[in-house]
């Protein structure tokens, strides 16, 4: 694979991981406005997808590949498992 194409890769990456976090976040605060408890979880799990973001480029494609099918799933772009999806 070319660099630039991996680059391309590893930004797109981010960016969904990114859009991930920021989906959780602002489900939390919808959430807490409803009355609902523990916020922290969504904010918890938006944190570690921050810091795989983050490091995305020194990640092992195990874990960039779990996150990216992650925010899949949080952002309703993936079924969940045991919906269709096929496990690789």
């Amino acid at each position: 694979m070319r660099e630039r194409d991996l680059f391309a890769r590893l930004r797109a990456d981010r960016e969904l991981i990114d859009q991930a976090a920021a989906r959780l976040r602002h489900l939390a605060v919808q959430d807490e406005y409803r009355g609902q408890r523990y916020p922290e979880h969504a904010y918890g799990l938006a944190s570690i997808l921050d810091t795989i973001s983050l490091g995305l480029t020194d990640m092992p494609d195990s874990i960039r590949t779990a996150a990216v099918r992650t925010a899949r799933v949080l952002l309703g772009t993936e079924p969940h498992h045991g919906e269709g999806a096929g496990v690789e």
